[in-house]
């Protein structure tokens, strides 16, 4: 159930809709160093990784990218803003 949690909440955060293999991405969580670390993916290959947020700050979202497809979100010290 929680590897099917941190998909959905990510398709909710980015207003899009959840596809089919959303409700199994692989999703992990831990806590470090007092921040929230979430992972979601198969794992697989990237080649770029975009940072939105404030990396310095260590509260960040990372989407790693493989060509033009979104293949894992690492998501760091971000608050829930679905309440």
């Amino acid at each position: 159930m929680a590897h099917r949690t941190g998909a959905w909440t990510h398709c909710r955060q980015h207003d899009h809709e959840t596809p089919a293999r959303a409700a199994t991405i692989p999703w992990f969580w831990t806590q470090q160093f007092g921040r929230k670390l979430e992972y979601a993916s198969y794992q697989e290959p990237f080649d770029r990784v975009t940072i939105e947020e404030d990396l310095n700050g260590f509260s960040f979202l990372a989407t790693q990218r493989q060509g033009v497809r979104q293949v894992g979100v690492v998501a760091v010290g971000l608050a829930r803003t679905d309440g």
